[in-house]
């Protein structure tokens, strides 16, 4: 149910104000982007050449995880 206060609060609120830490926002952004990718080009992949997708998909998971 709409309830036209709640929009109003919600309307008034500052996005700069509310996003405290910028690296993080773009690191989520990142694997939200790799993530859509991984979706859109999976069809790819899944025809026999699975194998060669793995590695460099690893090398993505090991620099995301700082290692």
């Amino acid at each position: 149910m709409f309830d036209e206060e709640r929009a109003a609060e919600v309307m008034e609120l500052n996005e700069r104000e509310a996003v405290h830490d910028h690296r993080l926002l773009a690191q989520g952004l990142v694997v939200l982007a790799l993530v859509i990718a991984g979706f859109v080009l999976h069809p790819v992949g899944a025809a026999g050449h699975g194998r060669r997708m793995r590695a460099p998909i690893n090398r993505v998971t090991a620099a995301l995880q700082g290692g």
